[in-house]
């Protein structure tokens, strides 16, 4: 019937066991769990054994506190505490935080909801809120380089007195007034606004997007319009390389188109023409690709907004490139053709500018076209890069057509560099009728017979042309259309 021990160690537990103030396995009104586990004595489980006896009110407010200096342990009634039991109590519940600050809150916050305790709370009332800035209207308020140089010196001059300010001021809130009631969860605030005032009905719009499709297509090309003139990176350093290796190649095959006496003098006229195609149209086609890339992003998030569907981003994208290709392919054609000395007729000439602008822009939209079809612009690289590998060694000028073999001689009719080719030299040399010196052709059956290329073919070769250019802009519509690679 001596049950005392065992009851006394069992109450002790259930009362350090139960407590809110734990640290980890500490106890914030009794020694450590290590002591507890291996040298609790019976006299603190007789005292804790003496506190489960009282009346609750009485128990709920007392406990046994291990105080700091020389680890004594007294018996303490929480809502009388002395200067020195409160700083050990402090100290011990500070460092419990400390240990695990979560489980500390949470806790805290149970124990709290359990015994019904309103939490602190402060509702704010405003009215007629004022809120003004000043800013920069107009041009000046853009982020280009110009205007962050001109508001630095501004600024400046505004703090030495010496330029005056040129913002207007800018209403943000003007007589606002209402209510910031606390304690409104995430949720609660959700469903009420989610449940719409009775007598109201659903938001019903005639059509998906604010504008028509032809508005929203003027409106892409609009923004495609400031945001190429706004990035003289891409735009200025194209026209710039574009004139650099004009010069290059102008001044590396000089005076070549003239020479036409030797089946020599026409592989390096048609090396030329090579050379230049290939150099400048994968130039093209890299450098769009970094572009392409981030105004995708830009895409995604504007279309989610609902403010325009894909085709006219995609009419935008597409059509911002014809004028800049027409002043590259003007400044390469008007340099390259002069200083190699092809000859100088109307038509020549006309076929030569058009036969090179439909080459770039094959190239630009073969670039464009691989980002839309890869989730980023490393693989759009390594993709385009691949296929560039296999235009030069089909482009019909290391290996003539006729000399491929049959069963590979299918792919020099879709390959775009061939086509090319086809075209500038039959346009410059697919008519010329005299002799050559090391043979007894003319210039014109020697081309047609070596290389395949016929003059009377040209119309042809054109429509070829456009076609490239046509499928590759609607292969990035429709990639843009159909697949998002959108992560988040």
């Amino acid at each position: 019937m001596d049950r005392g021990p065992v009851e006394v160690h069992r109450m002790a537990s259930l009362r350090r066991d139960g407590s809110l103030w734990r640290r980890g396995d500490d106890h914030v009104f009794s020694r450590s769990s290590s002591r507890f586990h291996d040298e609790e004595d019976d006299e603190e489980a007789l005292r804790w054994a003496a506190l489960e006896r009282l009346p609750t009110y009485d128990r709920v407010r007392r406990g046994i506190l291990m105080m700091e200096e020389g680890g004594e342990k007294v018996e303490v009634d929480v809502g009388r505490l002395g200067a020195r039991e409160s700083r050990a109590l402090i100290e011990r519940l500070v460092r419990a935080a400390d240990d695990d600050h979560e489980r500390f809150l949470l806790k805290l916050r149970e124990r709290m909801d359990r015994v019904g305790i309103d939490y602190p709370t402060i509702e704010v009332r405003f009215e007629k809120l004022e809120v003004e800035a000043e800013v920069h209207v107009g041009n000046r308020g853009l982020p280009t380089l110009v205007n962050s140089v001109s508001n630095t010196i501004e600024s400046i001059g505004n703090a030495l007195h010496i330029f005056p300010s040129r913002k207007q001021p800018m209403t943000v809130l003007h007589d606002v007034s209402g209510i910031i009631k606390p304690r409104r969860r995430n949720k609660e605030l959700i469903e009420e606004l989610s449940t719409p005032p009775p007598g109201t009905t659903d938001l019903n719009f005639p059509t998906q997007y604010s504008r028509s499709f032809p508005t929203q297509c003027l409106a892409c090309l609009w923004k495609q319009n400031w945001s190429y003139w706004r990035n003289p990176s891409y735009t200025a350093v194209r026209l710039l390389f574009t004139i650099v290796i004009a010069l290059m190649f102008g001044t590396m095959f000089w005076d070549l188109g003239k020479k036409t006496k030797k089946q020599q003098d026409l592989f390096n006229a048609m090396g030329s023409m090579y050379a230049a195609v290939l150099y400048i149209g994968v130039q093209n086609s890299g450098s769009v690709q970094p572009v392409v890339v981030v105004e995708r992003t830009v895409f995604y998030r504007e279309r989610a907004a609902g403010m325009y569907s894909a085709f006219p981003y995609a009419f935008g994208q597409v059509a911002i490139e014809f004028p800049y290709i027409m002043v590259q392919t003007l400044i390469y054609g008007v340099l390259v053709y002069s200083m190699i000395g092809f000859e100088w007729t109307v038509a020549k000439f006309l076929w030569y500018l058009f036969f090179m602008y439909f080459t770039l822009l094959y190239f630009t939209f073969y670039g464009m076209m691989a980002v839309g079809l890869t989730p980023n612009e490393s693989v759009a690289a390594i993709i385009s890069a691949a296929f560039y590998n296999v235009w030069n060694l089909f482009s019909g000028y290391l290996i003539p057509r006729p000399r491929i073999p049959v069963w590979w001689r299918w792919y020099c009719w879709i390959c775009p560099v061939a086509w090319t080719l086809y075209g500038l030299v039959a346009s410059q040399f697919g008519d010329l009728q005299h002799t050559l010196d090391d043979g007894n052709q003319t210039v014109a059956q020697f081309i047609t017979e070596y290389f395949g290329f016929r003059h009377d073919f040209l119309w042809v070769v054109a429509v070829v042309h456009v076609l490239f250019a046509v499928t590759f802009a609607f292969l990035f519509s429709f990639a843009i259309m159909k697949f998002n690679f959108q992560r988040r």
